[in-house]
This record gives structure tokens, C-alpha cells and sequence, in this order.
């Protein structure tokens, strides 16, 4: 097989889904908010697997997603994403989204899948995942449930958001919105980094903004409304200008994982547009606070 990269050609996917972002789907920066990437490409899943003959709860979720951020999108801007079906490893066959500015436009944003069944619709692509989708930083396999109770017993994570499930937040089966997950572990963000020793006059001191270029979800099961949860968060690798913030939800009365997400994040400098290494001191922090992560696969 070639080691040169594959390249993505419009013309071999289909169009599924099209949109325009509202002012109330972007973030204090105005930029579409992570939450609503994962909605239209939850959307887009729906539309590939929806068949008379497939049992609806089968295209519900899919099990594991790689998203790739490449361009920000503003309030206004058209979006437009096609789908195809292609090969991640050996004979493993993936549903990939590719999200763009306009019909044809530049690519923002990529979600590989592994949905429970695809359409016959859904054009079969003759070649690897493209460049621009195939994972980096992150594994492509699926991530297995952490033992979150020895983290927290370590001292390695912390709890940083519980709560019940609102019937306002589930999908038709009842059963919580994975971009609603998605926005929860977000939200869990700031904690993280005061967690490994940033401060808020650091943040503070310069015009910066933090920014995920890769995000991997994978979801074990689903929990309901009614039912409580709670999501344990922690950093398992760090670098002069990466931090990988990593969660699991978990439904609180059993310990009963439902999804793991993990998102090498790094914070920018608005003016220059470039990324901030990070405090020496933190770094030092965390290398003597986290030093057991060097023997932990999390």
C-alpha cells in the first residue's frame, strides 16, 4: 500500500446534511461552539444509517467518533457536509463526515465513525481515510472505560460536574444527546487546567483562548433521563504547549461508564494567532503532581 496521503475528493460523497450557524451556537469568541460540530455531525449519522429495514436505536449513536477542527466557523457562515463510507485499518470500514464552509468550500471539520449500520445510499469510497480526517494525536481504535474510582482514589481526577438527566436533553429513545455530553465535558475545561496549576491571572495577563484541534469520543452506553451522573476528568499527558484533557460520564448509582472523551488542547494568542507554551512552572507542577501517569495507559 502507498504511504503517500490520501487526499479527499468532494465528488466521491454525498451530501447529507446542510446548515447555516446561528449567533447562538458560537462562543464568547464567535466561533461555532464545539457542542454544535458534534450536533450537525450527529445529524449527518442519522441521515447515513436511517433505513425502513434498520431498528431505529441502532442509528441513535454511533460508538466511536474522531473529530478533526481545521478552519473556525462564524455566525452566518453555510455549512455543507458529505459522506462516505471508507477504510481506517486492514478491511475496517468507517462513516466519514466532511464539514465545509459552503458546498465545495474549505474543509472545517472531519468525524470519522463507527455507527452501529450504514445506508446503502452511502457512496463506498475507493481508497484510506483522507489526510485531513485520519487521527494524530489520538488512537484510532476505541477507547476502553477507565477505572475512574482508582484516579480519583490517586488523586489523579477529580469530579468536576454531577447532575440528572433532563428529559429536554435526551433524544427520541429518551436517552442523553451525545453533543449535549460533548458540551458537558467541555464545560469541564477550566477546572482542568487550574487542576494541573494554571492560574487565572496567567489567563488573564495575555489575550489567549484555548483551542482543540482533535477530540475523540467514544460511548459505551446510553443513560436516561431520570437517571444521575457524573463525569470524573483528568490530564493524562502534558507538553510545553499541549495538555490532553481527558473525561468519562459515568451514571452515578451504578459507576456504570457511558462515554469517554479525550482532546489534546492548546491555548492561543488571539492577536498572533499562534499557540502559548506554557508556564514553566506548571509544567514542573504537573510533572511532579502526575508523575504516575508515565506508567498508566489513560
Amino acid at each position: 500500500m502507498s504511504d503517500d496521503p490520501a487526499h479527499y475528493n468532494p465528488g466521491d460523497y454525498l451530501q447529507t446534511c446542510t446548515d447555516i450557524v446561528q449567533p447562538n451556537e458560537c462562543d464568547k469568541n464567535g466561533h461555532l461552539n464545539v457542542q454544535f460540530y458534534v450536533e450537525r455531525f450527529i445529524s449527518a449519522t442519522q441521515q447515513c444509517t436511517f433505513e425502513e429495514k434498520v431498528k431505529p436505536q441502532l442509528a441513535l449513536f454511533p460508538t466511536d467518533m474522531l473529530f478533526r477542527f481545521h478552519r473556525e466557523l462564524l455566525a452566518g457562515n453555510r455549512t455543507n457536509i458529505r459522506s462516505g463510507v471508507v477504510t481506517a485499518e486492514g478491511s475496517d470500514r468507517r462513516l466519514l463526515h466532511i464539514l465545509s464552509e459552503d458546498d465545495g468550500g474549505k474543509v472545517c471539520a472531519t468525524a470519522l465513525c463507527r455507527p452501529g449500520s450504514a445506508s446503502g445510499r452511502i457512496p463506498i469510497v475507493d481508497g484510506p481515510v483522507p489526510d485531513i480526517a485520519a487521527p494524530r494525536n489520538l488512537p484510532s481504535k476505541n477507547y476502553e472505560p477507565a477505572d475512574t474510582a482508582a484516579l480519583l482514589g490517586n488523586q489523579l481526577a477529580l469530579i468536576t460536574k454531577q447532575g440528572t438527566v433532563d428529559v429536554d436533553h435526551c433524544g427520541p429513545l429518551k436517552a442523553l444527546r451525545t453533543d449535549l455530553m460533548v458540551k458537558a465535558f467541555h464545560d469541564a475545561a477550566m477546572s482542568l487546567w487550574k487542576f494541573v496549576g494554571f492560574e487565572d491571572q496567567w489567563f488573564s495577563s495575555g489575550d489567549y483562548g484555548g483551542i482543540a484541534a482533535e477530540m475523540k469520543l467514544t460511548q459505551f452506553d446510553e443513560i436516561g433521563a431520570g437517571q444521575s451522573y457524573e463525569i470524573v476528568s483528568w490530564v493524562p499527558h502534558m507538553t510545553k504547549n499541549v495538555l490532553h484533557l481527558a473525561n468519562q460520564l459515568n451514571e452515578a448509582a451504578s459507576g456504570k461508564p457511558v462515554a469517554r472523551i479525550c482532546a489534546p488542547s492548546m491555548i492561543f494568542d488571539r492577536k498572533t494567532r499562534r499557540p502559548v507554551e506554557f508556564p514553566e512552572a506548571v509544567r514542573n507542577h504537573y510533572d511532579r503532581q502526575f508523575q504516575a501517569f508515565c506508567d498508566l495507559d489513560q
